[in-house]
C-alpha cells in the first residue's frame, strides 16, 4: 500500500534550527564535491582527464591502462587505489612487475598523480571562498561546548582556508596542522 508522507517545511526548519542551536550537542557537517564545484573548481571527472594530461608522457600509458581496468565510471581515485595496491605488492622494486607496471613505476606514477591533483586544487577558486568564510563566521558566532566537525571528500583545502580566514573559529577536520 502506498502512503504519502508530507512534511511541513516550516516545522522541519524549526526542528533543524533547534538542533543547530543546542550548545552541548555535537555538530558535524559532511560536504562533497558540490561545494568545490560551486566555487568553480573541477569535479572528479575533469580532474581525472586533466591528471592524464599533466603526468609525464612515459607514464600516461600506465595511467590509462589502470583507468581502463576500472571500467566506464573509473576516475583518478580508482587509479590511485590500484597504484597503491601495486606498490604494496611489489614494493619499490624496478625488476618485479604486474600487468607491465613495476613497483618503481607505480611509485613514480603515484607521486605524479598526487602532484597533478595538488596543482589542480591548490588554486584560487574563480568564485572565491566567501561561502566557506560565511560558514566560518557562523561557526564563530555560535557558542559550542565542542568544536564543529567538518568532513569533506574534496581534495582542496577550501574549508580549512575559510575557517582560518576568520579569527578563533573552533573546528575539527580530523587532520593535524593548518593549510596556511
Amino acid at each position: 500500500m502506498d502512503t504519502l508522507t508530507t512534511y511541513d517545511p516550516v516545522m522541519e526548519a524549526l526542528h533543524l534550527r533547534e538542533q543547530l542551536s543546542s550548545p552541548s550537542r555535537r555538530l558535524g557537517f559532511f560536504f562533497g564535491a558540490g561545494t568545490s564545484m560551486a566555487v568553480g573548481l573541477d569535479g572528479i571527472t575533469t580532474i581525472t582527464k586533466k591528471v592524464a594530461e599533466m603526468i609525464s608522457e612515459e607514464l600516461r600509458p600506465c595511467y590509462q591502462k589502470l583507468l581502463d581496468e576500472t571500467g566506464n565510471n573509473g576516475n583518478v581515485e580508482d587509479v590511485l587505489n590500484r597504484v597503491r595496491v601495486y606498490r604494496e605488492l611489489l614494493g619499490d622494486d624496478a625488476l618485479q612487475s604486474f600487468n607491465g607496471i613495476s613497483g618503481k613505476t607505480a611509485k613514480t606514477l603515484e607521486r605524479e598523480i598526487c602532484l597533478a591533483i595538488y596543482r589542480l586544487v591548490n588554486v584560487e577558486p574563480p568564485k572565491g571562498i566567501e561561502s566557506h568564510r560565511t560558514l566560518a563566521q557562523w561557526i564563530r558566532s555560535i557558542e559550542r561546548t565542542y568544536p564543529v566537525e567538518i568532513f569533506t571528500t574534496n581534495y582542496d583545502l577550501l574549508f580549512e582556508r575559510g575557517m582560518e580566514s576568520e579569527p578563533a573559529v573552533p573546528y575539527f577536520d580530523g587532520f593535524v596542522g593548518a593549510s596556511m
